[in-house]
């Protein structure tokens, strides 16, 4: 693997010079992660869709009472815009296994105002043996600036038994067909076993894994993305009207901080055909 650093965005290629990710982190509002390929050359992700444009492919984002770092955009009352800003890289592996990178991002407001996070974000990519998958890992360290209250969306869904999931933390905006084309749409699997997408909003998993066709193709070809997560995150999924995964800390309710503490957040993916 290497990576090729340019001014704005950092690819992931593998030896060969397939792209297996494009790191974009200069960016008005958050740094993400998209194209996503498959070894195979298949995109995985959809970024800035026309329905919902601060969804990146692959990003991270929260919420507080005055902040908003997910929507891009006011969604409540007093609250102002939150940005992401790629302060600087350390310890590059650009050449290896895996390759990689630490950043700090500090967030705050749009204009410049209330320091909330400053986090220290790590990224690294390696081809699996054989070929077979991409495999990706993502841990986000936030150190609160200020006391903090991490907020739930008003567009969290509602579960029958009454219960609000939240869709903030790693978030993953899929390819259109992978919630539902003209051959298919996704297989969902929570910890190893097929589940309907009502059965597994806001349970807390180990591994979630999505399977989807490649529309267009006579015989169209699958492919697919595994999370495996380290901190107890409920899972938002769904694939109507669009498909998006998203496991976070405040996904099962609101979240309060102390200056100085510290939000700790760990996935490895892996992107794979077939």
């Amino acid at each position: 693997m290497r990576l090729r650093v340019g001014a704005e965005r950092v690819d992931f290629l593998a030896g060969d010079g397939r792209i297996a990710g494009r790191y974009v982190f200069v960016n008005e509002f958050k740094p993400s992660l998209h194209p996503v390929n498959t070894p195979a050359g298949h995109t995985i992700t959809l970024s800035m869709p026309h329905d919902h444009r601060h969804h990146r492919g692959i990003m991270y984002g929260l919420a507080t009472r005055d902040l908003n770092f997910w929507e891009e955009r006011p969604v409540r009352p007093g609250q102002l815009v939150g940005i992401q800003r790629h302060e600087s890289f350390h310890d590059l592996t650009e050449r290896g296994e895996a390759v990689g990178f630490e950043e700090a991002v500090l967030w705050l407001a749009q204009d410049g105002r209330l320091p909330t996070f400053r986090e220290s974000r790590s990224l690294s990519c390696r081809l699996a043996a054989g070929g077979s998958a991409f495999e990706w890992t993502w841990s986000s360290r936030l150190e609160a600036l200020r006391d903090l209250d991490l907020t739930v969306s008003h567009w969290a869904h509602t579960r029958a038994d009454g219960r609000r999931i939240n869709y903030h933390g790693l978030g993953v905006r899929f390819r259109r067909e992978f919630g539902g084309g003209v051959f298919g749409g996704t297989t969902l699997y929570v910890d190893g076993r097929e589940t309907s997408f009502d059965d597994a909003l806001g349970v807390v998993p180990q591994e979630v894994t999505f399977v989807g066709t490649i529309d267009g193709w006579a015989s169209p070809p699958t492919a697919g993305l595994t999370i495996r997560q380290r901190e107890p995150n409920a899972l938002f999924a769904m694939k109507d009207p669009f498909p998006l995964v998203c496991l976070g800390p405040t996904n099962a309710g609101p979240l309060s901080l102390k200056e100085g503490q510290v939000l700790i957040s760990d996935y490895d993916l892996s992107v794979f055909d077939g």
